[in-house]
């Protein structure tokens, strides 16, 4: 038996040696071995944004790995991020043509399809749509009040009971979702929040950056439900929005968005405006597909953000009595934080950074492909060599954040107390360069008047805080950070819904 490990581990270590050859030789960045058919997924285990920083601590702050027969560099520092991603955002702005963004979603959307003069059409459009429906016509305001009040109500239900937010938190998102990308009311704990609730956890719980169906291709053709299943599970996802869109669609009126169906629909003449190739037109089969990728990301983001914000603030009282303080100083009166209140609030927007900072809601990002062969410092990178972006890593970077793993809302405040993001930028919660997430601004004023509202309305306390320095979290696409137990206890008269 001695004998067949110990033949086993030579066998190791001179693949190792050969796959480190390979590298040089194909002028790739050295990195782990990997073993036939896998390549280097074993690596990465249950939590690849610690495997992968535990590597970068080996193999630098660029390495390669494989995923089955395809390359991969991993970027896991700031400064590799603005060498490919900003500086030559094109060149690294493609993605990956694999199965499951291929086959499964048809090459739709916005989030998984190739880099290609539509994709750049949609996006356009997107951010276009996003601006106009939010903030030219003011309706942001008027949403997020109502949806925080929704909220205060079901949390006012729970005082002193031992509960975990995260029920209420992913009916929140359903809600703000359903309203502002729809323009649709329900009750907030009705059937069709708690619809889009089920299908968002189905459809998270089965995506990842990348499937073993996109590693092992030929699995595809084997008799495996699984493969099935996850195509079935993503086509009624989509049919769960094409819903809501037909529904939407009834009722608009032409000049008038009401929601961001609506403005998409408004500017998508723009959009195709002198395209004669049919087949590079946004048609209305593409909105669809574009809104079910935005509702998936708007969905995670907000409720493991506000999850993680609220444990985290909940272990440090110290820091909760400065933002209570702060909230009451600057919101006198009976009414609730708004978006005009942001720039007299500096901890609070402090506090969100360092939860955005801490928890690294997307931990590794999806993948990008080079478009083109070309070189990155001393290495040749090949055309179609996917490139992943390790953003635990970039915000756990030592050589930019002293103690990165404790909670310090001051990383973001300056000597007068003044809100500030630190100029190194080793700080990107939302990607960067050309593939950074569409609904950035969104998603921080989002977060953070629902944040404010609940510090505003009760003291929170933790009856369970073994898992708040627990980073290996819920890792889907997104990181939620494991369940906890915390009690509310009111602070306030709650604020009536006339203020």
């Amino acid at each position: 038996m001695d004998g067949v490990v110990t033949f086993a581990l030579i066998l190791i270590y001179y693949v190792h040696v050969a796959i480190r050859r390979y590298f040089q030789w194909m002028k790739l960045p050295p990195g782990p071995f990997g073993l036939p058919i896998i390549g280097s997924l074993f690596w990465l285990g249950f939590n690849p944004h610690l495997s992968l920083t535990k590597l970068s601590r080996r193999y630098g702050d660029v390495f390669t790995i494989t995923f089955g027969s395809y390359y991969s560099i991993v970027l896991n520092s700031i400064e590799s991020v603005r060498e490919t991603l900003v500086k030559r955002s094109r060149v690294y702005g493609g993605r990956p043509q694999l199965y499951s963004f291929t086959e499964v979603r048809g090459g739709l959307g916005v989030l998984f399809i190739d880099h290609t003069p539509k994709y750049e059409r949609q996006r356009k459009l997107v951010i276009r749509s996003l601006h106009r429906t939010f903030y030219v016509t003011k309706n942001l305001d008027a949403i997020l009040k109502t949806e925080v009040l929704k909220l205060l109500h079901e949390f006012a239900k729970c005082e002193n009971e031992a509960f975990h937010p995260k029920v209420l938190l992913r009916l929140l998102a359903a809600n703000i979702i359903l309203k502002s990308f729809f323009d649709l009311n329900f009750e907030f704990n009705g059937s069709e929040a708690n619809e889009i609730v089920d299908m968002v956890e189905d459809f998270t719980k089965n995506t990842s950056p990348v499937n073993l169906s996109d590693i092992v291709p030929w699995l595809q053709k084997l008799p495996i439900g699984y493969f099935s299943k996850m195509r079935r599970m993503f086509l009624d996802f989509v049919g769960m929005h094409e819903k809501y869109y037909t529904s939407t669609t009834l009722s608009r009126v032409p000049g008038c968005p009401r929601c961001l169906t609506d403005a998409l629909l408004e500017n998508l003449p723009l959009y195709n405006k002198g395209i004669d190739d049919a087949g590079s037109l946004i048609t209305e089969k593409d909105l669809v597909y574009v809104l079910a990728d935005l509702v998936g990301a708007a969905f995670e983001t907000i409720a493991n953000t506000l999850s993680w914000a609220l444990m985290l603030v909940a272990a440090h009282p110290a820091w909760q009595i400065a933002l209570q303080s702060e909230l009451d100083a600057v919101i006198k009166g009976d009414r609730l934080p708004s978006l005009n209140d942001r720039e007299n609030l500096p901890t609070i927007n402090a506090a969100l950074y360092e939860v955005l900072r801490m928890s690294c809601v997307v931990p590794v990002s999806l993948p990008h492909s080079t478009t083109q062969d070309t070189n990155f410092r001393d290495y040749n990178i090949p055309k179609g060599t996917f490139v992943f972006v390790n953003l635990w890593g970039i915000h756990h970077d030592p050589k930019y954040w002293k103690s990165p793993y404790d909670f310090n809302p001051q990383r973001f405040l300056n000597n007068d107390g003044r809100f500030f993001v630190p100029k190194h930028e080793s700080f990107i919660p939302f990607s960067t360069g050309g593939r950074s997430c569409l609904g950035e601004r969104l998603a921080k004023d989002e977060i953070f008047v629902f944040f404010a509202a609940i510090l505003q309305q009760f003291h929170l306390r933790l009856v369970e805080n073994e898992n708040v320095n627990d980073f290996n979290g819920e890792y889907r696409l997104t990181l939620a950070p494991k369940p906890y137990l915390m009690k509310l206890q009111k602070r306030k008269a709650f604020v009536s819904e006339k203020t």
